[in-house]
């Protein structure tokens, strides 16, 4: 993993700086599609990731 090409950004949650970093080519996701291409891909931390951020959105926010 080359952290060099990742994008850092940061963010204040509820007073909180929040620090984190995406991958340009390869934007994260928690649509139905995004998960599948995690498990295709075996990204199971990405993959769990994108489920803990699911699990509170309704089944209409979700997309599938």
């Amino acid at each position: 993993m080359n952290a060099a090409r990742f994008h850092t950004m940061r963010a204040y949650v509820e007073g909180q700086l929040l620090e984190f970093w995406e991958d340009p080519e390869s934007p994260f996701g928690w649509d139905a599609a995004d998960l599948r291409s995690y498990v295709d891909g075996e990204a199971w931390v990405t993959l769990f990731n994108a489920v803990m951020l699911t699990a509170a959105r309704s089944a209409s926010q979700i997309g599938s």
